[in-house]
Protein backbone atom coordinates (compact mmCIF):
# COMPACT_ATOMS: atom_id res chain seq x y z
CA UNK A 1 0.00 0.00 0.00
CA UNK A 2 1.38 3.37 -1.08
CA UNK A 3 1.43 6.11 1.51
CA UNK A 4 0.04 9.46 0.35
CA UNK A 5 1.78 12.41 1.92
CA UNK A 6 -0.11 15.65 2.44
CA UNK A 7 2.12 18.68 1.84
CA UNK A 8 2.80 21.29 4.55
CA UNK A 9 0.84 23.86 2.53
CA UNK A 10 -2.14 21.52 2.25
CA UNK A 11 -2.04 20.76 5.97
CA UNK A 12 -1.95 24.48 6.79
CA UNK A 13 -4.75 25.21 4.35
CA UNK A 14 -6.99 22.43 5.69
CA UNK A 15 -6.44 23.24 9.35
CA UNK A 16 -6.95 26.99 8.81
CA UNK A 17 -9.98 26.83 6.53
CA UNK A 18 -11.93 23.65 7.18
CA UNK A 19 -12.98 24.32 10.77
CA UNK A 20 -14.37 27.83 10.11
CA UNK A 21 -16.29 26.43 7.15
CA UNK A 22 -17.78 23.60 9.22
CA UNK A 23 -18.55 25.98 12.11
CA UNK A 24 -20.40 28.25 9.69
CA UNK A 25 -22.50 25.31 8.48
CA UNK A 26 -23.32 24.34 12.07
CA UNK A 27 -24.49 27.87 12.88
CA UNK A 28 -26.85 27.76 9.90
CA UNK A 29 -28.64 24.72 11.32
CA UNK A 30 -32.22 25.74 12.12
CA UNK A 31 -32.90 22.88 14.55
CA UNK A 32 -31.42 24.04 17.87
CA UNK A 33 -31.07 20.50 19.27
CA UNK A 34 -29.20 19.32 16.16
CA UNK A 35 -27.01 22.42 16.20
CA UNK A 36 -25.98 21.78 19.81
CA UNK A 37 -25.10 18.16 19.04
CA UNK A 38 -23.17 19.21 15.95
CA UNK A 39 -21.24 21.81 17.99
CA UNK A 40 -20.26 19.13 20.53
CA UNK A 41 -19.15 16.80 17.73
CA UNK A 42 -17.22 19.64 16.15
CA UNK A 43 -15.38 20.38 19.40
CA UNK A 44 -14.30 16.73 19.45
CA UNK A 45 -13.04 16.96 15.87
CA UNK A 46 -11.05 20.20 16.26
CA UNK A 47 -7.94 18.52 17.72
CA UNK A 48 -7.99 16.00 14.86
CA UNK A 49 -7.78 18.80 12.31
CA UNK A 50 -4.82 20.65 13.84
CA UNK A 51 -1.47 20.95 12.03
CA UNK A 52 0.29 18.93 14.68
CA UNK A 53 -2.21 16.06 14.63
CA UNK A 54 -2.12 15.94 10.83
CA UNK A 55 1.66 15.58 10.86
CA UNK A 56 1.73 12.94 13.60
CA UNK A 57 -1.03 10.85 12.06
CA UNK A 58 0.55 11.11 8.63
CA UNK A 59 3.86 9.82 10.02
CA UNK A 60 1.97 6.86 11.49
CA UNK A 61 0.45 6.04 8.09
CA UNK A 62 -3.04 7.35 8.80
CA UNK A 63 -5.25 7.36 5.69
CA UNK A 64 -6.99 10.76 5.83
CA UNK A 65 -8.95 10.16 2.65
CA UNK A 66 -10.48 6.94 3.93
CA UNK A 67 -10.98 8.09 7.54
CA UNK A 68 -12.18 11.66 6.98
CA UNK A 69 -12.71 12.32 3.29
CA UNK A 70 -14.95 9.35 2.51
CA UNK A 71 -17.23 9.72 5.58
CA UNK A 72 -17.44 13.47 5.00
CA UNK A 73 -18.42 12.84 1.39
CA UNK A 74 -21.09 10.41 2.56
CA UNK A 75 -22.32 12.86 5.21
CA UNK A 76 -22.71 15.66 2.66
CA UNK A 77 -24.37 13.27 0.22
CA UNK A 78 -26.85 12.16 2.88
CA UNK A 79 -27.58 15.76 3.86
CA UNK A 80 -28.25 16.82 0.27
CA UNK A 81 -30.36 13.73 -0.37
CA UNK A 82 -32.39 14.34 2.80
CA UNK A 83 -33.34 17.79 1.51
CA UNK A 84 -35.02 16.32 -1.58
CA UNK A 85 -38.65 15.49 -0.87
CA UNK A 86 -39.64 11.96 -1.68
CA UNK A 87 -42.39 11.43 -4.23
CA UNK A 88 -44.57 9.91 -1.51
CA UNK A 89 -44.06 12.98 0.67
CA UNK A 90 -45.01 15.28 -2.21
CA UNK A 91 -48.04 13.16 -2.97
CA UNK A 92 -49.17 13.17 0.67
CA UNK A 93 -48.66 16.95 0.90
CA UNK A 94 -50.67 17.50 -2.29
CA UNK A 95 -53.51 15.34 -0.96
CA UNK A 96 -53.47 17.25 2.33
CA UNK A 97 -53.66 20.55 0.48
CA UNK A 98 -56.55 19.28 -1.66
CA UNK A 99 -58.39 18.17 1.48
CA UNK A 100 -57.86 21.56 3.12
CA UNK A 101 -59.16 23.26 -0.02
CA UNK A 102 -62.28 21.09 0.05
CA UNK A 103 -62.87 21.81 3.74
CA UNK A 104 -62.55 25.55 3.15
CA UNK A 105 -64.95 25.32 0.19
CA UNK A 106 -67.55 23.58 2.39
CA UNK A 107 -67.09 26.27 5.03
CA UNK A 108 -67.92 28.89 2.37
CA UNK A 109 -71.02 26.96 1.35
CA UNK A 110 -72.22 26.98 4.98
CA UNK A 111 -71.75 30.76 5.33
CA UNK A 112 -74.38 32.64 3.28
CA UNK A 113 -72.36 35.90 3.06
CA UNK A 114 -69.18 34.07 2.07
CA UNK A 115 -71.13 32.08 -0.53
CA UNK A 116 -72.56 35.29 -2.04
CA UNK A 117 -69.05 36.79 -2.22
CA UNK A 118 -67.78 33.65 -3.93
CA UNK A 119 -70.58 33.80 -6.50
CA UNK A 120 -69.77 37.46 -7.16
CA UNK A 121 -66.05 36.77 -7.62
CA UNK A 122 -66.77 33.81 -9.90
CA UNK A 123 -69.18 35.83 -12.02
CA UNK A 124 -66.57 38.60 -12.41
CA UNK A 125 -63.93 36.07 -13.37
CA UNK A 126 -66.26 34.39 -15.84
CA UNK A 127 -67.27 37.78 -17.34
CA UNK A 128 -63.62 38.85 -17.69
CA UNK A 129 -62.68 35.57 -19.36
CA UNK A 130 -65.47 36.02 -21.92
CA UNK A 131 -64.20 39.51 -22.93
Amino acid sequence: MRKKKISEDDIDYISNNLMPLIENLVHQQSDEHKAEKMEKDLEMMKPLLSDRTFKILQLLGFNFKRAIGEPLTELVDNYITSQIPLNDEISIENRNLAERKTIEFYKILQDKEAYERLKEVNSRLFTNEQS
